[in-house]
């Protein structure tokens, strides 16, 4: 079963991006990390909406992680992590559909992409002397 994530991806466009620097690489990654660790926090006040018997075990499973400079938003492949958002081959034969937790998260998070990349811009800003 695959594990279910969100990837931060952030596209760098420009003559600053051409030569990156330690900075703008700090930048990028700091950036990636918050979003992930917001979309974190509302997968999990999610689920305490949407599970009904919740143990309390899925929602431990989702995590932030981190690997070189990629950072994913996972369940960190638990088994029944397919059925519950939707996407397992249980949920074509019976009337549970899954919740879509990740699919709604990762709208939700495009939509909020400005306002969660805008305290690591400005702070970019100053620290590159505007």
């Amino acid at each position: 079963m695959p594990d279910f994530k969100v990837d931060i991806k952030l596209h760098k466009k420009g003559p600053l991006f051409q030569n990156p620097s330690a900075k703008i690489k700090q930048f990028m990654f700091d950036a990636k990390r918050g979003v992930a660790n917001t979309g974190k926090e509302m997968i999990r006040a999610r689920l305490g909406q949407v599970l009904k018997h919740p143990t309390g075990i899925y929602e431990s499973r989702i995590a932030v992680e981190i690997a070189s400079d990629d950072v994913s938003l996972t369940d960190r492949g638990i088994v029944y992590g397919p059925w519950l958002e939707g996407t397992g081959s249980r949920n074509q034969t019976t009337r549970f559909k899954g919740y879509k937790t990740f699919r709604i998260t990762k709208q939700e998070l495009n939509k909020k992409m400005p306002e969660l990349l805008r305290p690591y811009i400005q702070k970019l800003i100053r620290e590159l002397g505007g």
